[in-house]
Formats: structure tokens, C-alpha cells, sequence
């Protein structure tokens, strides 16, 4: 990014990096369990059910998951979807 295209209007994109790219779609994967997960946390403190230990695996697992996407290692990228997103299954299993 220069100067000149800061004081543009902006008509041409911006060539970015790979790894801005990953880095984008990962913080927005995110977005697809977070409000998942802040419904999960919030209807367990009303419901006053313990789903602390969970929650902390789930923001650890998400913290890792950002650097494995920038990376570009695939699999395992996946295995740690699959563990956040079965503890969101677990989150869930404790409401019944």
C-alpha cells in the first residue's frame, strides 16, 4: 500500500499477499461458531450450568486454529475445527 493509493478513490484493488488472504478467511471462519459459542456461554451463566472448562478449550483451539490456517497445513487445520466445534457439541449436551 503507498501514499498515492491512500489518497486515491479507491477505484483499483489492492494487491495483497497470501497470507493477508488466509489470515482474512480465517478470522472470518470465526464467524461462523462464534455466536454459537457467546449463546452457549450466555444461556449457561442464566442457567447456571458449568460449561467453563469448555469455553477456555474452545478459545485455546480458535487461538491455534488462526496461525495452522496462515500456514496452509490443511489437515490438521481441520482437526482443530472438528475439536472446537465438538465442543461446542459438548457445550450443548450439557443442557439436556
Amino acid at each position: 500500500m503507498t501514499i498515492g493509493y491512500l489518497f486515491s478513490s479507491r477505484d483499483k484493488d489492492i494487491n495483497v499477499s497470501k497470507i493477508y488472504d488466509r489470515s482474512k478467511r480465517s478470522f472470518l471462519n470465526l464467524f461462523e461458531t462464534f455466536p454459537i459459542f457467546v449463546m452457549m456461554i450466555l444461556m449457561s451463566m442464566i442457567k447456571n450450568i458449568d460449561n467453563y472448562e469448555l469455553g477456555l478449550y474452545w478459545i485455546v483451539l480458535r487461538f491455534v486454529y488462526i496461525p495452522i490456517y496462515i500456514a496452509g497445513l490443511d489437515y490438521i487445520r481441520t482437526i482443530v475445527w472438528m475439536f472446537s466445534f465438538g465442543i461446542l457439541v459438548l457445550m450443548g449436551l450439557k443442557f439436556l
